[in-house]
Order: C-alpha cells, then structure tokens, then sequence
C-alpha cells in the first residue's frame, strides 16, 4: 500500500494534472477515488496538496536548523575533555603548592578556573540548542495538527455539489490482492499506471482537459483490471525464491478472469451514512426481492459483498467484523502466539452469530497448513446451563486434549456473558488466566493448555458497544437518566462500574483480539439510518429457501416465489426471534423441491402468529400483488439502467423539470463536459428506449 501510494502517485500527478485530474488513491488496487476536477473538493484538495508541499518543506528546514546528532555528541565531547582538563589542573595545583612554585601554583589555578567554566559554558550551549530544536520540533507539529484539523472541518463544510467517486472491487478489501504475495509485487503499479495510459491514450488531444466521469472512471477501471491481471501472470516467485517473468500472451490472455468495479458518487449518500446501498433509495425492494429469486449477482455489481463458506454478507459493517476477525485469525495462525486468540461476538438473538463465526474459521483453517479435517466440528458450550467452575474446567480439557493430538481448536462459548450463583457476568473471572496466560485451574493444579481459538457469543448485548456501555444508545440512556436524577443517577453509574469491576468486565475486554457485531434480519436498535436490513433478510431467505428447496446445486438457481408473499416476508417490521423465526416457519411450511413459495403454503395462523406479527403480516398479504415490470436477463445491464434511472431523477429534481417518462431514461454518454461547479451541463446526453 506504501509503496503504491509514493511511486504511483508522483507518476500519476504527472500523468494527469495537465488534464485537469484529481486522482486520490485510498483503496490500493482494491479501489480508487477521485475528486470530480472543478468542483470545491478539488479545490481543497488542491490546497491540501499545497499545503502538504509547504509542511515538508518547513519540515526540512526545521530539520537542517537542528543539532544533528553528530553536533550533540561533539559538544558532550568537548565538554567532557574541558572535565578532564579542569581535574588535571586541580590535582597538579596543590603539588605545586608544596614544592613552593607560587606563581605556577596560582597559574594552573586559573587554567582549572577557567576549565571549569569552558566546561559550564560548552554544557550551557549544548543545553539551549536542544531546547531550541525541540521547541521549534513542537511548534512545527502543533501547527501541522492545526493545519489538519482545520483541512478536515473545511471538507467537512463541503456542499452536496462537493462531489468524490469511487471505483471498487466489491468482493476484496485493502491488501487483499497483495497479501498472498507477502504484501509487495514488483511491478504492479506500473501495471496501474499503464492501464491507466492505455485508456487515455485513445482520446483527442482537445478533450484531455475537460473529461468528463465517464472517461476518467473508465480510465481508473482500466487501471484496476490491468494491475489484478498483473498480479495473476507477473513476477511471482517460484518454490526457489527466483523471480518468474510474465510473457506478454499471459497479460493478454482473456482467460484471466477479470474483477467487477463497481461505481459510487459521493453526492448520493445521505448525510453521516456511507453506505453504498442507501444511494438505491426507492430501489432496495426491487433489488431484495430479485436477490430471493435469481441470486445475490444483481447485488455484487452494486455493492460490496464478503462470502466465507456458506455465509454471504452485503453489510457493511458485518463485512468489516468477518474480515478483521478473519485476518486477526489468519496472523494468528501464522504466527507463534502460545496463547489462546480470543474474539467476541455480538448480535441480537436469532441474528446468526454462530453461524457466521463458524463459516468465518473453516474458511481460514481450511487454507492453513495441511487445511481441514472432514470431521472438522468446533467445540461448543453453553455457559447458562453450566452450574459452576467444573463444568467450564471440563471443557479445557476437552481443549487440552485436542492441542495435545496437534489441532488448533476452536471453542465457542455461548451466553458467556450470563449470570453464575445470581452475579452478573460471573464467569469473566474464570477466563482471565485461560485468555492472558494459556493456563487454567484443574482440581486444584494449574494446567497449560497452548494455541486455541476462543469464540465468546453474547447472549445479553446486541452489540460490542452495548456490552462496554459506549453505545449511543447507552450513552442517550445516561444522559437523560443525569437530567431526571441528577445525583442519584450518578450514584448509580459509580454503583455500575464498581460491579463491572468487581465482575473482571474490563480486564476480560481488555483481552479480546477482535470482535464482531453480527445485525442479523431485523432493523438496527443502535442506527437508525440502517437501510440494509431488507437486505440481510433477502439474502437470509435465499439462503434458506436453497437448502430447503434444493436448488444450490442445480444448474437453474432461480427460485419462484409469489410477489405478494414475499413483499410482505420483507417488509415486515421485526422478526420476533430472528433467523429462528424464518427457519421455522419455512419449516412449518408445505414445501418441496422445484414447489412454487406462495400463500397456500403457509402454516396455519396459530403457528404463524408464533413468528410474525399476525395482524400486519395478514394486511400486507392482503395489498395489491407487486410485479416488476423489468426482469434482467443482464445483471451489468439491470445495473446501468438503475444508476441511470436516479441520476435522471436527481436532474429532474435539481432543475424543477418533468418527470421523466417510466419508459426513457437519460443516459450519460461519449464525452460528456462539466460546468465550473462539477454538475453536468446536459451536453453529450442522449435519450434510449427501454
């Protein structure tokens, strides 16, 4: 990622600043953004840039004014020799003094005077210069911090016109594609910059300075796709550590699969909420229910997804726990830690954590040392149904016992943050040594257990930020509790805290690698802006519907399902117990392979209002049948159509026109110019028929 962002960035500037290109790297080969040109954000990243030059070079001068560390040894030299020579003067005075020679008695009394004070003055100088440098050093970084606070609030002031778009690989993250390499590639970014070039290359010399999105994201695209090839084909060590050279047929070579890029404009994220699927506003039903139908391939070129075995997220926060947590296992098992890794997992109940949890390690064990046994199962307890300090002892021997036979071992202790002998979060305090130091208490005798993965699912806390108190949810709770009691509230929190102590809460954190919040088919309680949850719903429903109705290894995967049916399974406000309300009424379901899902299949209303809510659910049976009037047949097609379809909505909206009729949609097209604000002006745009 270094070495990307310093050769590649110097080269691109000179690349494309005469064409007018902002190009900000912050994704690797994984994803690039860049700053629309004209626009307020181009601007500051202009002065950004400027103001980056102006600190480097202060830096430098800063840097040449202060002592080397040569000048600081010098003087401590001289001021040590001055030492020297004042001791020897002071021991050869008083044998003078004796053998009568007054005048040289009196001489080498000054010369010892004078040392002394050489001495205090070389001490003095050496002394001021160091403060000086050091003060300078301090100014120097407090006005950088300055400087970058203020960049960040004046970004932050940005317009909506402001406007950065984004080209990812939605199924990768930073580094992935450079990790089984070690994390360097020779070469590679030179692949960017000449699929980069190679894009430019074919337009007029005339448009270079006024591109429009559509070239430079297509420029940006080719630059992603030409490096990813690289990487399969080019300068990969062989068994012998030597270098094997690409040839030129391997580059070329359409064989190589190609990644998806996806799109994002910055301008269609609503305010604080960064998620690429809230810019589907008025489309995340559409595209759940063709989710439950034909697949997630309609999703992956919209968003990015995450899948490790047989567990498949489009969340972002979700990805963002599965792939640290896989990561964190990864150097884990790489590495030569003695002690257990520990990791917790958060969600509500029924959310699927250890589902997730589980999928997640297969998938990393599976490419560790000689992979997975068949018979791979993790070790699993129960914590609300141990009685005491044996039970849970047990089960390290169960662990021991697998260390021993040369396994890593996963354990995944449910509820661990239940009650023992009615005190809350009771069995902290017994995973604290098995956590910090591998060691566990056996009758009396402490035995070593080694390498292990611990796996902690919450039964109590929706979320990681729940459990530590640091929630928003937790902090509004408190705050208006303060303004209600006042004083008794605060006796309170100090009561809280001092039984988190006493419970070990904040030594047992403390130990934790990583951890994961798992959101599972209902809406968010902590974020209100949570627009995904139709989303982890859909894909929880395909996923059953595929076990149940045995089309994952069929070559038609498409499932039929009656709109009506399937609205209301989507939009219904909260499913009381989660994934284990959906399983079991698809359970209670008359359902057979190749059947159609539709209303006569459902269980009786007694069973079904076990899991849904009755009423609600029976209204929304009861609205009008949804049909979608376009079914894709090319998912890369369904997406452009959709992107299409909003921004011409957002240009209708902006410029107080008509509506754009159902069956035109307005297409960027060619080479379409910018006004000075970044907006499109209209030129180059053309009209197609549906």
């Amino acid at each position: 990622m270094e070495d990307f962002q310093n050769s590649v960035n110097a080269i691109i500037a000179d690349l494309l600043l005469p064409c007018n290109i902002h190009l900000i790297v912050r994704f690797g080969y994984e994803g690039v953004a860049w700053v629309q040109p004209g626009s307020k954000a181009a601007e500051e990243v202009k002065n950004a840039a400027a103001k980056a030059q102006e600190d480097a070079k202060n830096s430098k001068m800063a840097k040449e004014a202060q002592p080397t560390k040569e000048e600081p040894q010098e003087a401590t030299g001289e001021a040590e020799k001055a030492e020297a020579e004042a001791q020897e003067a002071a021991e050869k005075a008083p044998v003078a003094k004796e053998a009568g020679e007054s005048e040289a008695t009196d001489l080498l009394e000054k010369e010892a005077q004078a040392a002394r004070k050489n001495y205090a003055t070389e001490r003095a100088d050496a002394a001021q210069k160091a403060r000086a440098a050091r003060k300078a050093q301090d100014e120097i970084e407090a006005q950088a911090a300055e400087d970058a606070k203020a960049l960040r609030e004046n970004i932050a002031k940005l317009p909506d016109t402001a406007r950065f778009i984004s080209h990812l690989v939605p199924d990768m993250a930073e580094d992935d594609l450079l990790r089984r390499h070690n994390g360097r590639l020779p070469g590679i970014e030179m692949a960017f910059v000449a699929g980069l070039a190679a894009f430019l290359v074919t337009e007029p010399d005339g448009s270079l300075a006024k591109l429009g999105p559509t070239q430079v994201g297509g420029a940006v695209k080719r630059g992603i796709i030409w490096s990813h090839r690289f990487a399969s084909a080019g300068f990969c060590k062989d068994s012998s550590g030597v270098l094997n050279y690409p040839e030129a047929r391997s580059i070329n070579n359409d064989q190589i699969p190609q990644p998806k890029v996806i799109y994002a404009d910055s301008r269609s994220f609503k305010k604080d909420q960064w998620s690429l699927f809230n810019q589907v506003e008025g489309w995340q039903l559409e595209v759940a229910v063709e989710t439950v139908k034909t697949g997630t391939t309609l999703i992956e070129t919209t968003v990015p997804t995450a899948r490790y075995g047989d567990l498949k997220t489009a969340d972002r926060v979700e990805i963002e726990g599965f792939r640290s947590t896989a990561a964190v296992i990864h150097e884990y098992l790489h590495g030569t830690a003695s002690r257990p890794l520990s990791i917790a997992v958060f969600g509500q109940p029924g959310a699927g954590k250890s589902f997730g949890v589980k999928e997640v390690i297969k998938t990393v064990l599976s490419s560790f040392g000689k992979g997975l046994k068949k018979d791979w199962k993790p070790i699993e307890a129960n914590l609300s149904q141990f009685k005491d300090q044996s039970d849970l002892s047990g089960i390290f021997d169960d662990v021991r016992d697998m260390i021993i036979s040369g396994d890593i071992p996963a354990v995944l202790f449910d509820e661990f943050d239940s009650a023992l002998d009615k005190q809350a979060l009771g069995w902290l305090k017994y995973f604290l040594a098995p956590m910090q130091d591998g060691k566990y208490l056996q009758s009396g005798s402490v035995r070593s257990l080694g390498r292990a993965i611990f796996v902690f699912i919450g039964g109590t806390s929706s979320t990681f930020e729940d459990f530590t108190g640091e929630s928003m949810n937790s902090k509004k709770a408190d705050e208006s509790q303060s303004q209600a009691n006042g004083a008794q509230d605060l006796q309170q929190k100090q009561k809280r805290a001092i039984k988190d102590k006493q419970a070990k809460k904040p030594d047992f954190i403390s130990r934790l690698s990583a951890h994961i919040n798992v959101a599972g088919p209902n809406k968010s309680d902590n974020d209100k802006g949570d627009e995904m949850w139709i989303m982890r719903r859909a894909m929880l429903l395909r996923s059953m519907l595929e076990r149940r109705l045995g089309t994952k290894d069929k070559a038609d995967k498409s499932i039929s399902v009656d709109e009506t049916l399937l609205t209301a399974l989507l939009n219904h406000e909260k499913i009381p117990h989660g994934s284990r309300s959906m399983e079991l009424l698809l359970q209670m379901s008359r359902l057979s392979d190749g059947q159609k899902f539709d209303l006569s299949a459902l269980p009786s209303d007694n069973q079904l209002g076990m899991h849904v809510n009755l009423e609600k659910f029976q209204k929304d049976l009861a609205k009008e049948c949804f049909e979608q009037d376009f079914r894709p047949i090319d998912t890369v097609l369904y997406n452009r159509q959709m992107w299409c379809t909003w921004e011409a909505k957002k240009i209708a909206a902006k410029s107080k026109a008509q509506p754009v009729a159902s069956d035109k949609i307005s297409v960027p097209q060619g080479k379409e110019q910018l006004d000075g604000s970044g907006e499109g002006s209209g030129a180059g745009q053309s009209v197609i028929h549906v």
